[in-house]
């Protein structure tokens, strides 16, 4: 401030004496992270009427009940200008803070000397989101084999009148499929895909940690891998009694050539037996099967299934044709 203009310390205390500020706020009811938009009209005279030429910035004021002001805690905004306009209207945001909570905020305006403007009335007002995360409850992946993936989904959504950018990470050995990065207009949201997947077995925990516009939302996840034995193997075995021979789906038997094959416990396995000329199949036995249609036996253990064939009886010549010839 100029000297001719003899300002005093209790004159650059009034600098603000008339303005007001605005907090733009909604209601909201989840406990994440959230901040607060604060708007006020800009000074553009002293108190004795001339035009302000050196205004260096603003001291903004919060908590959670009106706060002390003038003190030592307070957060330090620069203007654009030291010489400002009338109706200019300057903007700030206050991130970290508790979604639904009540704030009240304060502004006093500092000169480039670092005299400070008496405070103007408190604002108040409830903090609000920037994006909400779904589920907001911690996430279980639940119990799985050693090596095996398993996903979960995420939701985030921009809860502000803005577009926004953030990002998504987790510790290991859980990792951020898609949806790492995103770019949101108001009201848009995406899906943040998660997995865990660990070679050793063990019990493991982290956090989701969701960040935007200075803020950082956070969801537990928590799940667990064990050492599982290979699954057991059983032989399924085909006898054959009789002339014909048998086959299966899924291939590997082709009896009498390949009468028995290794296979994973409770797989299911189809047979069917065609007779060799000049016989007729007669039927199934052993594996639950009987019939002469296909056999269908689900090996759980070492299983041994025997197709009978039975050798056609060749038709005789009737010797009544040359009685009387």
């Amino acid at each position: 401030m100029k000297q001719h203009r003899s300002r005093t310390w209790h004159d650059a205390r009034r600098l603000l004496a008339s303005l007001t500020v605005v907090i733009l706020v909604c209601v909201s009811v989840r406990a994440d992270a959230a901040s607060i938009s604060i708007s006020w009209n800009a000074p553009t005279t002293n108190v004795d009427g001339t035009p302000l030429v050196d205004l260096a910035g603003y001291r903004i004021y919060l908590g959670t009940s009106a706060p002390s002001c003038p003190s030592t805690s307070y957060f330090s905004i620069g203007s654009p200008t030291p010489t400002p306009s009338l109706g200019d209207v300057l903007s700030s945001s206050v991130a970290s803070l508790v979604a639904g909570a009540m704030y009240f905020v304060a502004v006093t305006a500092v000169d480039l000397r670092g005299l400070e403007s008496g405070c103007t009335q408190p604002a108040s007002g409830l903090a609000e989101p920037d994006i909400t995360v779904t589920p907001v409850t911690a996430v279980d992946f639940g119990t799985v084999p050693a090596g095996t993936a398993v996903d979960r989904s995420f939701t985030v959504q921009n809860a502000t009148g803005a577009s926004l950018t953030g990002s998504a990470s987790v510790g290991a050995p859980f990792s951020i499929v898609s949806g790492g990065s995103f770019s949101l207009a108001s009201g848009a949201s995406q899906t943040v895909v998660v997995r865990l997947l660990a070679s050793t077995a063990g019990s493991f925990a982290s956090n989701v940690n969701v960040a935007a516009s200075g803020d950082t939302i956070s969801r537990a996840v928590t799940g667990a891998t064990t050492t599982t034995a290979p699954p057991a193997n059983a032989t399924l075995t085909v006898t054959l009694s009789g002339s014909g021979s048998v086959s299966s789906a899924p291939t590997g038997i082709q009896c009498g050539v390949t009468c028995a094959e290794s296979v994973t416990a409770g797989t299911s396995v189809a047979l069917t037996a065609v007779a060799a000329s000049g016989s007729t199949f007669s039927g199934w036995n052993g594996g639950g099967c009987s019939g002469t249609g296909q056999c269908t036996v689900t090996v759980n253990t070492d299983t041994t299934v025997t197709a009978t064939f039975t050798a056609s009886v060749p038709k005789r010549a009737n010797p009544g044709k040359h009685r009387g010839q």
